[in-house]
């Protein structure tokens, strides 16, 4: 039978044993009406063999992987970068047994359900999934690469790695915890261990990253948010923490998954990633040991070891001259106490330096001799005020090197928020209007800051920059209240008109631009966005989520409207998140009654700006907010059966199998009962205070509740 031309199932093996089985393989799976791909078959000559094989795993009318193992394809690395390729696509690998393997118990885990297919149920089982669409979710990853100048630092890196990995390279399902002060690393070697291929092979359900940073409770909604979207393929269902905590841990359910939770500053907000998945490990940075649980296990980052601060401090420096001037290098990183930040900012001047044709020797004395003036000796690693004062030193050292009407440019970078990429596109408005300077010029300027590692990041492709967080400490220090306010005005003035939510500037416009205006202090114009129905009808396109809206009220909302505005945002989240033309009509048909007189105005320049065609009610008929007193949210079917213990909580009952206790007062989920493998229709409270459920699963279960 000919293959098509999209066919649905790729088959992978090694040509040093695996190649027969393969082969027949195939034969069996095309007898069966079944199409396939296998590079002997379709790989073209003379064509990159790599690239024909990326393609068909990227291919979209591909399903399914199909991996002879062997103890060649064990050994390969390119079966494995295959396999890791499918699974980042979300094709369902299905291993099957191959020559060689004797105990299917002793096969790594990562490998997934191994098939024998010389059991008849086996081999039917096997039929019927590759029959079927894939059901494996895609999940891209999402953690940053680590610097081009990125220097392995086995110490900190090989006992961590250990950690996550059994001795078969399979997962493990712990909680960790890289600690140490900001700018020594944390984040790039979480970086690199999220990349690392051992990791990837072993998480093959996913390598997710978060980050918090200083302000991580206003983070905390939308990072979670972001996670349950990218999991299940739906938007959040509720716009609490609560409630999507829960949605977070239904969704990582048994998935092999490693979470990656970056620079954590308080232990409420790495709280809610805590939760559910038996399979799930956790990996935190942070500074602080305090935001850690007692049982995570703790991997210090400290200063780089003295040959690793050598060759950043030497990182893209000519290397005859770099051999030469060895010892002043070493010399240098250890005044600057094997700070990995540090050892960039001096790379940095040295290297533009050299691009300013001054020797290697010449410009490592004339960087001594600047430290020398502000007074920079040897580092003292365990005084925080010291380390904060040498960033300072060794910025300004950097800045000695910029023309004068260029520093404005870089203290005005204070004005964005941390942790952010933030567009190119932002910046040229701000620059153009503050300091005149045009698109190139602002391009030439990001370059030269970046060489000089001033900036964390810089993507003229992708348009965007990020600082990084020790360096924004800095300029947020040097600027002072009143010139960040002033700042904050300039920006939200000059991006104010960038309304056009597909584009990169337009979102950061719709994320940031009420934090922009509550900083500076204009709430005159932050009460008119608030109450501006075309904003909140492009927030929520541009964010894709109504949690971010809901957010903006949380924060800012000042008025009686606004919160009114905001509660029926919270009651309509569901709503919205499923079908976001609903957002306008919802606002309207719940505010309809209020005797607010600002709720006037506010629905006339609604009705004129929703979408047409569409149903509106003229009486006030659905629930507006405020009429509940409490919200129970968590489940993801239908509720069947309420119960009331003796102590006041109150049982649930649920489509989604299980019982949930609850806590009236405050609406937190208290306990889950699970077990049950069908709904739950029916509870009954025992004079005991046993909880009784009956199930579509022909069962009765009794319950402990207090355990």
């Amino acid at each position: 039978m000919p293959v098509s031309s999209s066919p649905r199932i790729f088959i992978s093996y090694s040509t040093k044993d695996g190649a027969e089985n393969a082969a027949k393989l195939r034969r069996d799976l095309e007898a069966e009406g079944l199409s396939v791909w296998q590079d002997l078959v379709a790989l073209r000559g003379h064509a990159d063999w790599w690239s024909q094989i990326e393609q068909a795993l990227r291919d979209r009318g591909l399903q399914h992987f199909v991996l002879v193992v062997t103890p060649g394809a064990l050994a390969s690395p390119v079966v494995r970068r295959e396999i890791r390729l499918a699974r980042q696509e979300g094709k369902t690998v299905s291993p099957v047994r191959g020559p060689g393997i004797d105990r299917l118990g002793d096969l790594p885990r990562w490998l997934g359900n191994v098939y024998d297919l010389s059991v008849p149920e086996r081999q039917a089982l096997f039929l019927t999934v590759l029959r079927g669409p894939s059901e494996v979710r895609r999940v891209p990853p999402m953690a940053p690469k680590p610097p081009p100048d990125f220097v392995p630092r086995p110490i900190e890196f090989a006992p961590l790695k250990a950690k996550l990995l059994d001795p078969k390279g399979d997962a493990v399902a712990i909680t960790a915890a890289l600690r140490g002060a900001g700018g020594y690393g944390k984040t790039t070697l979480a970086k690199a261990l999220a990349h690392d291929q051992d990791i990837q092979d072993a998480y093959f359900d996913g390598v997710l990253w978060v980050e918090l940073g200083e302000q991580g409770g206003d983070r905390v909604l939308g990072q979670l948010s972001t996670l349950v979207a990218l999991l299940t393929g739906n938007p959040a269902r509720t716009p609490t923490v609560e409630g999507l905590r829960t949605e977070l841990a239904e969704a990582l359910g048994n998935r092999r998954i490693l979470l990656i939770v970056d620079d954590v500053w308080e232990r409420r907000d790495l709280e809610p990633f805590l939760h559910g998945g038996e399979q799930t490990t956790r990996l935190v940075t942070t500074r602080f040991d305090r935001v850690l649980p007692d049982a995570f296990g703790r991997q210090i980052v400290d200063a780089m070891q003295g040959s690793e601060a050598a060759t950043l401090i030497g990182s893209g420096l000519p290397g005859d001259q770099r051999d030469d001037c060895g010892g002043d290098l070493s010399g240098m990183a250890a005044r600057l106490g094997e700070w990995p930040q540090l050892l960039k900012l001096a790379n940095g001047f040295l290297r533009q330096q050299i691009d300013r044709g001054m020797r290697l020797d010449r410009a490592i004395a004339d960087l001594a001799a600047r430290f020398d003036a502000r007074g920079l000796t040897a580092l003292d690693r365990n005084k925080p005020e010291e380390r904060h004062q040498s960033v300072a030193k060794v910025i300004e050292t950097s800045l000695d090197l910029l023309e004068t009407d260029q520093r404005p440019c870089f203290s005005s970078l204070a004005v964005f928020p941390e942790d952010v990429d933030v567009p190119v596109g932002v910046l040229e408005r701000l620059w153009d209007e503050t300091e005149n300077l045009d698109r190139f010029a602002t391009e030439d300027l990001l370059n030269e800051l970046f060489g000089m590692s001033l900036l964390l990041s810089l993507d003229l492709d992708r348009r965007t920059f990020r600082l990084h967080d020790t360096t924004r400490h800095y300029l947020t220090t040097q600027a002072g209240e009143e010139r960040l306010a002033d700042l904050h005005m300039a920006l939200a003035r000059t991006v104010d008109g960038v309304r056009d939510p597909t584009v990169p500037e337009g979102e950061y416009v719709y994320r940031y631009l009420p934090e922009h205006l509550n900083e500076a202090g204009d709430h005159g114009a932050l009460d008119a966005l608030l109450l501006d129905p075309d904003w909140l009808k492009g927030k929520l396109a541009a964010t894709a989520s109504p949690i971010s809206l809901v957010s903006d009220y949380d924060r800012f909302g000042r008025t009686g409207m606004q919160g009114l505005i905001g509660r029926t945002l919270r009651l309509t989240s569901g709503i919205c998140a499923r079908d976001p033309r609903q957002l306008l009509p919802q606002l309207f048909a719940r505010l309809m009654a209020s005797p607010d007189p600002e709720a006037y105005r506010f629905l006339a320049s609604t009705r004129g700006r929703m979408d047409r065609p569409g149903l509106l009610t003229a009486l006030p008929s659905l629930t507006p907010p405020g009429k509940e007193l409490a919200r129970l949210e968590g489940h993801s079917g239908w509720v069947r059966a309420l119960a009331v213990l003796p102590d006041g909580r109150l049982a649930s009952g649920s489509d989604d199998l299980t019982v949930r206790l609850w806590d009236p007062g405050s609406g937190k989920e208290l306990a889950r009962l699970e077990g049950h493998s069908r709904a739950v229709t029916a509870l009954a409270v025992l004079p005991d205070g046993r909880l009784a459920s009956g199930s579509g699963d022909h069962t009765v279960r009794l319950w402990d509740t207090g355990s």
